[in-house]
């Protein structure tokens, strides 16, 4: 279809590596075989957010363009900084960093769906992600939110509304809850303050 209509379509894919339960899902570029699918992806989830490096594949000629495009922008970029990562690369160290990422955040994800499981089950709805760094959590149409939300922010336990996350703006009375920064006693604190704020 985007080669009928000669559109390319961009594909981020920053969470590739993280997958737990089993391999990921192939990125629409794999199955491309028209160079219609600009694929991109991110290593500051990976590495660091402050590095700023990602990644893009796509037909020589659109990298060419983005090239020249990027220089009008930004001259040079960190060529030190990328350089070090090619050689993390090369000498396998990212690979095995993420190797070793991926089995911390896989039981990070399953010790906080336990917790929310045995703490807040009839008051907070959620599937066990296969992957990623965050739960969607559905609060019961019993218990608002927004109000939890600014409860727990003087506590600060910061929760944002799921109207962020809706491009209708609409209150989904619902949030995204990241577990991947947090060790087990940091979640236990946080769930510490959240039950204590629905429950009080």
């Amino acid at each position: 279809m985007l080669k009928k209509i000669n559109l390319p379509s961009w594909e981020d894919d920053y969470d590739f590596d993280y997958h737990y339960d089993s391999g990921p899902v192939l990125p629409l570029a794999s199955a491309d075989t028209h160079g219609m699918v600009v694929y991109m992806g991110s290593l500051s989830k990976s590495l660091a957010p402050a590095f700023r490096v990602g990644f893009v594949v796509a037909p020589e000629n659109l990298i060419e363009e983005m090239a020249r495009l990027r220089r009008v922008i930004d001259l040079q970029g960190d060529t030190i900084l990328e350089k070090a990562i090619a050689e993390l690369f090369v000498e396998g160290e990212i690979q095995r960093h993420q190797k070793k990422a991926t089995r911390i955040y896989h039981e990070r994800r399953d010790y906080f769906a336990a917790l929310l499981k045995n703490r807040f089950t009839g008051i907070i709805d959620f599937t066990i992600p296969s992957g990623g760094m965050a739960i969607w959590a559905q609060f019961s149409s019993n218990y608002d939110l927004q109000d939890i939300s600014k409860r727990a922010r003087e506590k600060e336990l910061f929760l944002s509304s799921g109207r962020y996350f809706n491009p209708e703006n609409k209150n989904l009375n619902a949030t995204r809850m990241g577990f991947a920064s947090l060790n087990f006693e940091e979640m236990e604190e946080a769930m510490d303050i959240l039950e204590k704020v629905i429950r009080h």
